[in-house]
């Protein structure tokens, strides 16, 4: 008897362990060992909870097949199970404790295998098996039977909670975070300590860094959340007797800075503008930064997309040094382009000038009238836009903007700072009211503001944000 009881002891760690040696190997042969048993007469030999734990290495052995699709769900339960729809269960029995596990470790291995992603899909599919645990962790349990069940649908529910933070991980998606909400509210008595664990570490996985740290899906990666994420949850605060609780901290090896964040190269601000993210298989995606990447190992190369700054592009898969410094600070510094009207000018005269703007603003520290920059007017432009006030070039070389009487966008700029909120008069607020409507419209139709920059508009928003909640208009 005593060693009957070892045995079953010491199962679980053996389970692990052909995961973590066999991962990724695509060995066909150790997955079809470690696999369900084809037959319910099978079952009764196993303990319940080690069918996720089969589950979930059978899915890490054969890594490169796992689908976020309902089909590859249905296809890898076992042959008694094929038919059988969770949607279906209304009632509490324990007959359903070996598919419950089944089903809750092919979830889990669905979130190692997206981790850190963001697919879209594999947020569906994850949350769509979420809410049907949330459905029959409510069912009533009037016996001791359907009372075991409880227990055994809760933990997959929060193995369930745990997967889908781990795909969005850092994300701070809102789909998932309406479900942990509603697992975190929970009240009731009956409720452990670990299934309350489960709630908040999958919200902290969800806002992972503060939205600029993810998981990856390295081996080391997958080990260590296999280790954090294990599914079986302690009963209190001093329960270790499963399950080491200082493992739950593991996740950390699994961490990666992924956030890119465009910054001006004069002002270190960040920005927020448009990238195209071309991946390793052709395709191209179009975001908005600042962005956490997915996986690098899946992206060619990183490119700006903002007329009002000058093209970067970041090619990581060639290049090991744009590889390195991206993991080093994730940061890449863009320069304004100048403040040219270009409705005037060709896009190469265009370009022409800037060239050699730049080549001569280096002059710019020996005027004698930098002290104009220190006025409060005048202190917040960039070194374009003091371009425009100082011209970079005394003998006539400089762009034909700065000769003439003809006004800039810096004296427009300074007339609307200046006329519509200086005084507060309610017709200038008025015009300035239709001055944002257009300059949102013209964003909604993907046109370009050629003579106000974006920072000058969102910063006139705020200003008139702020104005009128100081009056209480």
């Amino acid at each position: 008897m005593d060693s009957v009881h070892i045995s079953d002891t010491a199962t679980a760690g053996a389970i692990m362990a052909i995961a973590l040696v066999y991962m990724g190997t695509n060995d066909k042969a150790v997955a079809r060992k470690i696999d369900i048993p084809p037959t319910t007469h099978q079952f009764d030999y196993i303990r319940p909870d080690h069918f996720l734990l089969r589950s979930v290495t059978k899915q890490i052995i054969l890594w490169a097949d796992i689908q976020a699709t309902h089909a590859w769900v249905a296809k890898q339960m076992p042959l008694p199970y094929r038919q059988k729809r969770i949607t279906k269960i209304g009632s509490l029995n324990t007959e359903d404790l070996p598919f419950f596990n089944v089903l809750a470790g092919l979830c889990l291995s669905v979130g190692l295998r997206f981790a850190g992603s963001g697919n879209i899909e594999a947020r569906d599919l994850l949350c769509y098996y979420l809410d049907q645990f949330l459905r029959v962790c409510r069912l009533p349990a009037h016996n001791y039977d359907a009372k075991l069940t409880q227990i055994t649908v809760r933990n997959c529910q929060d193995v369930l909670a745990l997967s889908s933070s781990c795909v969005m991980a850092g994300r701070g998606d809102l789909v998932v975070f309406r479900r942990l909400r509603s697992l975190h509210g929970r009240t009731d008595s009956e409720i452990p300590y670990g299934s309350h664990l489960a709630a908040h570490f999958a919200v902290g996985i969800l806002f992972l860094g503060g939205g600029t740290h993810t998981l990856g899906t390295s081996n080391l990666a997958v080990a260590s959340l296999l280790c954090a994420f294990y599914p079986l949850f302690p009963a209190s605060v001093l329960d270790n007797k499963s399950h080491l609780q200082a493992f739950r901290h593991l996740w950390v090896l699994a961490a990666e800075r992924r956030c890119l964040i465009p910054r001006d190269i004069d002002s270190h601000r960040p920005l927020s503008l448009p990238i195209i993210i071309t991946h390793t298989d052709g395709t191209n995606t179009h975001q908005i930064a600042p962005y956490l990447l997915p996986d690098l190992h899946t992206i060619s190369s990183i490119s700006t997309n903002d007329p009002e700054y000058w093209p970067i592009t970041l090619n990581l898969a060639t290049n090991p040094a744009h590889l390195s410094a991206f993991r080093e600070h994730q940061s890449i510094y863009l320069r304004r382009r100048g403040a040219y009207d270009t409705s005037q000018t060709s896009a190469f005269s265009a370009t022409m000038k800037a060239l050699n703007d730049t080549q001569i603003a280096h002059q710019l520290h020996n005027q004698p009238f930098e002290w104009l920059f220190t006025i409060p007017a005048f202190s917040g432009f960039d070194r374009a836009e003091r371009a425009l006030v100082l011209p970079a070039d005394t003998a006539g070389l400089a762009s034909s903007v700065y000769r003439g009487i003809r006004g800039t966008s810096l004296d427009d700029r300074l007339l609307v700072e200046t006329g519509c909120l200086g005084d507060g008069r309610s017709e200038r607020l008025w015009n300035l009211r239709l001055l944002l409507k257009w300059a949102e419209d013209c964003e909604r139709r993907g046109e370009e503001l050629r003579w106000f920059s974006k920072d000058f508009i969102e910063e006139l928003r705020a200003r008139l944000a702020l104005w009128r909640s100081g009056t209480g208009m």
